[in-house]
């Protein structure tokens, strides 16, 4: 529906998802098999996909799984990165997408550049232009380009996203 409540497009899919940059993750179901497809604002199919775990657009960018691998779609349905890692954080968060295995992480941008590479997992998304990322047990924050931003005076303890200019930050194990 739209922000009148008259409905654009009809009730005909087995799944949707949520629209975000136009598009819109569904399932169709066809006889006895079902295929993935994101949609339009006006309804029209704009591409077909058969990947495993499509996610939502953002920045341009759905993840998709291959090969146990995380993957980016644009909105062609083509893949323009392949991130040679197994998780992510599912979308890219201010242009710069997250990604690790067991032991490593990196940053990304939408073309698929590294930002900045770690021997050690890292999972938290940016946030006002900043990430909370810990390397050899020291906590610092780094900017989109890879680089420290803020040196964290105080180790014991655990920092959060920014928002609104503040990020909290609290005794490990406490409320």
């Amino acid at each position: 529906i739209d922000s009148t409540g008259k409905i654009v497009i009809e009730p005909k899919y087995y799944r949707v998802g949520q629209f975000s940059d136009g598009l819109c993750n569904v399932t169709i179901q066809k006889d006895t098999f079902f295929q993935n497809a994101f949609i339009r604002t006006d309804g029209s199919i704009a591409f077909f996909t058969d990947y495993k775990n499509v996610g939502t657009f953002y920045n341009g960018r759905a993840e998709v799984e291959i090969n146990e691998e995380v993957c980016y779609l644009n909105k062609k349905g083509e893949v323009v990165i392949n991130t040679h890692f197994p998780y992510s954080s599912g979308r890219f968060f201010e242009g710069i997408a997250v990604v690790w295995s067991g032991d490593s992480s990196k940053y990304i941008d939408t073309i698929g550049n590294t930002i900045r590479f770690f021997k050690e997992m890292n999972s938290n998304n940016f946030s006002e232009g900043l990430a909370i990322v810990q390397e050899n047990g020291s906590n610092f924050y780094i900017d989109k380009s890879g680089k420290k931003k803020i040196n964290l005076e105080r180790q014991d303890l655990t920092y959060f996203d920014f928002s609104d200019g503040l990020a909290q930050a609290v005794i490990a194990g406490s409320d």
